[in-house]
């Protein structure tokens, strides 16, 4: 899976993740956007994952629940919701071929 994460992930001054592509399964992908945002290093998956889950309740409205399952299904609920409220962007061959 590949996404592009933009300024659109930006809201109340903190950062989801760096602006950037991100390649990987989807808790490879979290893990790498929890690393690169504010603190993202010091703070726990679930710390990570129910921080923005809030924020995004709270700015925009968007309701996400994060199983109580494993990491990786964690990551990939959450990377779904992203997706679906156009936050981050999945990347396909097509987009990448008018990105060029």
């Amino acid at each position: 899976m590949r996404i592009s994460c933009s300024g659109r992930t930006i809201y109340d001054n903190l950062f989801l993740a760096l602006n950037g592509i991100y390649d990987g399964t989807a808790i490879q992908i979290v893990l790498a956007m929890k690393r690169s945002s504010v603190f993202g290093e010091d703070v726990a998956l679930t710390y990570y994952l129910q921080f923005h889950v809030e924020r995004l309740l709270r700015l925009h409205s968007i309701t996400v629940t994060i199983p109580e399952m494993g990491p990786e299904e964690q990551a990939a609920t959450f990377l779904s919701a992203l997706i679906a409220h156009g936050l981050v962007i999945l990347l396909t061959n097509d987009h990448e071929r008018n990105m060029r």
